[in-house]
C-alpha cells in the first residue's frame, strides 16, 4: 500500500475527530461567567443571540433545571443547588423574561438594587404600586443583518402570591426600525 493512502487513512479520522471536538467545544463553551455577563449586561446582543438559539441546552449543561412559578406566567424560571453571584448578590434561581435573562430574587426589596445601581422608575410606571426601572447600558448600532439594540439594565418588582424582584439585562431592538420593516413587508 503507497504511504500516501496510509497517511489518509490515518488522516481522515483525526480530521473528523478534531471537527467534532471542535464543534462540540463551541456546543460546550457557554460557562457561568457567560450566563452572569449576559444578567449584568456585559455581554453583547450577538452573544444574547447565541445563548438563546440553543438556551435549554445552555441552561441544563450549567445544571439549571426549570421550575416556572404559576404565579408568574411571563417568566421562563431555572433553579440550580449552586447559587450565582450577580451585581454582588447570590441567587439560585434566574429567569428569561420579555428580550431578556435576569435573576430572581425571591422575598427581596428592589429599593435596595435600584439605589444600588441607579435604576430610576420608567416613566411608563409612575403612579402605578409596582417598580419597573430601567437604565441604558449600551447601544449596538444597526448592521447590515440586524436593528439597533439597546441594551439595558431593568428591576422589577414582582408582587402577589410569589412575590420577588428580577433584576438582570434586556436586548430590544430599535422599535421604530423594527415597525419600519414590518410596513415594507406590509406592502
Amino acid at each position: 500500500m503507497p504511504i500516501t493512502t496510509h497517511l489518509k487513512t490515518l488522516i481522515s479520522p483525526l480530521v473528523l475527530t478534531v471537527s467534532i471536538q471542535a464543534m462540540a467545544s463551541s456546543h460546550d463553551s457557554f460557562s457561568t461567567e457567560n450566563l452572569k455577563n449576559l444578567i449584568e449586561c456585559k455581554a453583547s446582543v450577538d452573544d444574547f443571540r447565541a445563548f438563546t438559539e440553543d438556551y435549554e441546552q445552555h441552561f441544563k449543561q450549567l445544571g439549571w433545571q426549570r421550575k416556572d412559578d404559576a404565579n408568574q406566567p411571563f417568566l421562563y424560571i431555572y433553579q440550580n443547588k449552586q447559587p450565582l453571584d450577580v451585581y454582588g448578590h447570590p441567587t439560585q434561581e434566574v429567569a428569561l423574561a420579555g428580550q431578556g435573562v435576569v435573576a430572581v430574587y425571591r422575598n427581596t426589596d428592589y429599593q435596595p438594587f435600584a439605589k444600588a445601581l441607579s435604576i430610576q422608575e420608567h416613566p411608563d410606571f409612575v403612579g402605578i404600586p409596582l417598580f419597573r426601572g430601567e437604565k441604558l447600558i449600551k447601544t449596538e448600532p444597526a448592521t447590515a443583518d440586524r436593528f439597533t439594540f439597546y441594551i439595558k439594565q431593568v428591576l422589577s418588582e414582582m408582587t402577589g402570591k410569589s412575590p420577588m424582584s428580577i433584576l438582570g439585562c434586556t436586548y430590544e431592538p430599535n422599535k421604530a426600525e423594527v415597525d419600519a420593516m414590518m410596513g415594507q413587508l406590509d406592502k
